[in-house]
């Protein structure tokens, strides 16, 4: 790995810890150990600094990548922190104007994408040793998977019982989009580790 190469990575690695961060304070929020207001804000914190670091991460993924196919997978991978940040904020912005009590199954949604983004944290940070660690990235890919796996069981269980809830239209229609946001994070977090093993490959 170059010079060029070892920056955009370090630089990754702190994206990706932010968007971490923003997944664990989903969490919290979803429990009940921090309140919406709180979360909400720090999540903002966490989006706008990682919106201002966009920028140079495309500068420095152009800089370090002669490879077309691995430019894109860094384009790419980058994209998809910043569209999970911003659909976490969308999730605890809607909580934080008060919308009525979760369905368990979402709390569980919230609990796996928290759990694939410190999984995704844990692979970038490999990218220091990955001649020693790749088996260990592609070990922690696979938790990326089963996590998404997971997830979309848990959405098809949900939504069948949402949508059962005729009664209450304003209800389903506030959790329906909670539930497929959810998703999407979870679908990002799993395509991102692929573009993070594509990346890898060449330096292994």
């Amino acid at each position: 790995m170059n010079r060029k190469e070892e920056r955009f990575f370090e630089n990754l690695c702190a994206g990706m810890n932010q968007c971490r961060d923003a997944g664990g304070l989903l969490r919290q929020v979803m429990t009940g150990e921090q309140t919406a207001e709180a979360g909400y804000e720090e999540i903002c914190r966490l989006e706008k600094e990682y919106r201002k670091q966009l920028p140079i991460l495309h500068e420095k993924l152009e800089k370090a990548f002669s490879d077309r196919q691995r430019r894109e997978a860094a384009r790419q991978l980058t994209g998809n922190l910043a569209e999970m940040m911003r659909e976490i904020q969308k999730i605890t912005q809607n909580l934080y104007i008060g919308y009525s009590e979760a369905p368990e199954v979402i709390n569980i949604m919230a609990e796996l994408a928290a759990c694939a983004l410190l999984e995704l944290s844990r692979m970038t940070a490999y990218s220091r040793t990955i001649r020693m660690d790749y088996m260990k990235v592609e070990a922690r890919a696979q938790r990326v998977r089963n996590y998404e796996e997971r997830g979309s069981r848990c959405f098809c269980e949900g939504m069948r019982a949402l949508l059962a809830q005729e009664s209450r239209p304003v209800y389903v229609m506030e959790w329906k989009e909670m539930y497929e946001r959810t998703e999407k994070i979870l679908d990002l977090a799993e395509e991102s580790a692929e573009f993070f093993q594509k990346l890898m490959q060449e330096c292994v």
